[in-house]
């Protein structure tokens, strides 16, 4: 389980929910596990307005997560919440998954001018490029696990096509999880009591 989260200022609610969901996608492709669940909040001002939202996660999962955010202004809070719902449900079209939660902020400041914000966490079920090789070598492990620490049941050809790196970065992830390569297989590292 994993906490994440954003905090933006900007000169109005539009662009700080754009800085905010734009930061808590970045850091969303860093970790695996699906939202569980979104929080946010919208605060305006004189100076300008903030955005802070915040996610839980859980699972281990590499699956792709992601944050779509939109804030529209109508005459009520009415036709405001309308012109977000339906901007928000045209960009869910493209998107194949499921809606794991959402949270809804209507602002009215002035009578006649009334503001809607729309956050919809979403889980789809593509499965995430690991960013670095500390998530691909967390990937490598749970299949390790998986196949009861045996590493000589893997693939290595196969596994470094998976990640787009070569046979020798695959080894060296192995020897950084605790395996050395003996005769042509990985096996697990002896460590000898003195």
């Amino acid at each position: 389980m994993n906490l994440v989260s954003a905090f933006e200022r900007g000169h109005n609610v539009e662009e700080a929910l754009d800085a905010a969901v734009e930061k808590i996608n970045d850091q969303l492709k860093a970790v695996d596990g699906l939202i569980e669940k979104i929080d946010f909040q919208v605060d305006v001002g004189y100076s300008g307005a903030t955005v802070s939202v915040t996610l839980s996660l859980n699972g281990d999962a590499p699956l792709h997560s992601e944050v779509l955010g939109v804030n529209r202004r109508g005459i009520n809070n009415s036709q405001a919440l309308k012109k977000a719902t339906q901007n928000i449900n045209e960009r869910l079209e493209q998107r194949k998954g499921t809606i794991q939660d959402f949270a809804v902020k209507n602002i009215e400041p002035i009578p006649g001018r009334a503001y809607s914000t729309i956050l919809v966490a979403i889980n789809e079920d593509i499965i995430e490029d690991p960013q670095d090789a500390v998530s691909r070598r967390r990937r490598i492990q749970k299949a390790l696990d998986l196949l009861s620490r045996e590493p000589s049941t893997l693939n290595i050809a196969k596994v470094a096509e998976v990640f787009s790196v070569s046979r020798k970065m695959i080894y060296h992830d192995l020897e950084k999880l605790g395996f050395v390569r003996r005769e042509g297989n990985v096996k697990k590292e002896e460590h000898k009591k003195q």
